[in-house]
């Protein structure tokens, strides 16, 4: 998975997302966080792949729970 540092609000943490053209999928990661934020971060969006969360039709609440509870085992 590609991973990429985008000055965001630091609310923001980070986010994934599918590129159409190449199917590839992109982790974006806040540059205004640390290092270890970031870390942080990227597991919970992992975790988000490995449920299949982009594809699913689930409540965002329940996908966002689910992903903060796998990255923290």
């Amino acid at each position: 998975m590609r991973t990429i540092l985008i000055d965001m609000p630091v609310k923001v943490r980070g986010y994934i997302y599918e590129d159409v053209a190449t199917g590839e999928k992109v982790c974006v990661l806040n540059a205004r966080l640390t290092h270890e934020n970031n870390q942080k971060a990227y597991k919970h969006e992992c975790c988000h792949l490995e449920h299949g969360d982009l594809d699913s039709d689930e409540d965002i609440n329940t996908i966002e729970n689910r992903a903060h509870q796998s990255a923290l085992e």
